[in-house]
């Protein structure tokens, strides 16, 4: 790693107040940051603004300056898996160059190859229903298998799941941070972020030790979605982290998918709005993979991804089983059904019923949860 070129980018990108955007703009008219750094106040404020000179001279004076960059050389040294790219290295992700704002550099720790390879982002609900966790792991399995990359937001719910199910199938993941690459947030996934840096990749815009912060999460939401060729959302109320993700890619000219839900379900409400405003409604890893085929191709000419999606329904599930299970199982749903609601629409006895619906959980069919049973 050229420490000398790669200086100059991070001391642009650290300056308060500078955003990616304006970032980019001055360097479009100024030329490269080693450039705009060199130049004179007087010259900067004359081809820019005298407030903007005195902004970047003030910050590149200042004795924290020197101690952030020290602090980030010694990260970059302490290990080989610790990463810097900029916005003009040939390793920087050409999905994410597209965006209106990407980031001038990038912090990786892990594989900075794999953001190049084509990314699904799967992101939902933080306290998902068990409905909901059983999709997002089904999907994430089947995207896996295909040999896609899960990128997501390590946030607790729907996107630890993405990232669990990815590690444990041993595919690859990306999770975008709100934080420095040198925090672990949320600290309940702590042994989550060791094993997606042997499993794929943790990256941040962020400068090393900055810590959480409401405003971090949008901007770390749209890298989510400029990184990935679709983003699937499961769960979502409608004020949520996940629908500014959806929207965000929608913006950036992303495909977006959402897996509906029970009509009552507050977390289905997200799910549902994006539908109706133009989301491809989603049952499965398959309804992804078909919508996608064009742009993987163009990504894997040689490698096509394998689509083993599971045809089999949920319904042939139960089909080898005596017909009492699949009366029972055509009334259970993924809400909450009550064993006096089985018998208002199943003729038996309820001792019977008990004794089928305790065979049906042995066997993975359904299962008790409070208040009643639902399907597994």
């Amino acid at each position: 790693m050229n420490w000398q070129y790669i200086e100059p980018w991070l001391q642009l990108s650290l300056i308060s107040g500078l955003g990616p955007k304006r970032q980019k703009q001055l360097i479009n008219k100024l030329g490269n940051p080693q450039t705009i750094i060199s130049l004179p106040k007087e010259t900067l404020a004359k081809k820019t603004s005298v407030k903007l000179a005195d902004r970047i001279h003030s910050y590149l004076h200042n004795p924290d300056t020197q101690k952030q960059l020290k602090v980030t050389h010694q990260w970059v040294d302490a290990s080989p898996q610790h990463h810097i790219i900029t916005l003009d290295d040939p390793s920087y992700p050409e999905q994410l160059k597209t965006i209106a704002d990407p980031p001038l550099v990038l912090y990786i720790y892990g594989d900075p190859h794999l953001l190049s390879d084509p990314q699904i982002a799967v992101v939902g609900s933080r306290q998902p229903t068990l409905h909901g966790k059983k999709i997002a792991r089904q999907i994430t399995q089947e995207l896996c298998k295909s040999g896609l990359v899960i990128t997501s937001g390590i946030a607790l719910g729907i996107d630890a799941i993405a990232h669990q199910t990815t590690v444990s199938q041993k595919g690859q993941t990306i999770a975008l941070l709100g934080t420095g690459i040198d925090q672990v947030y949320p600290r309940q996934n702590q042994q989550l972020f060791a094993d997606i840096t042997n499993n794929g990749a943790l990256v941040s815009e962020f400068p090393l030790g900055t810590p959480p912060a409401p405003g971090h999460f949008p901007k770390r939401n749209r890298l989510i979605a400029g990184l990935s060729l679709g983003t699937v959302v499961i769960e979502a109320a409608v004020a949520s982290g996940s629908l500014i993700t959806a929207k965000l890619a929608l913006e950036q000219g992303r495909e977006v998918f959402a897996v509906p839900g029970p009509v009552a379900s507050p977390l289905s409400r997200g799910c549902h709005q994006l539908i109706r405003e133009g989301a491809i409604l989603t049952e499965n890893a398959r309804h992804i993979i078909e919508e996608l085929q064009p742009l993987l191709k163009t990504y894997l000419k040689d490698n096509p991804i394998l689509l083993n999606y599971d045809e089999k329904s949920e319904e042939n599930c139960v089909q080898n089983h005596p017909p009492s299970w699949q009366a029972i199982h055509s009334v259970i749903g993924y809400d909450i059904v009550s064993t006096d609601e089985l018998m208002n629409y199943i003729s038996m006895e309820y001792e019977q019923l008990l004794q089928l619906l305790t065979e049906m959980e042995i066997a993975g069919v359904i299962q008790a949860v409070s208040g009643g049973y639902q399907r597994n």
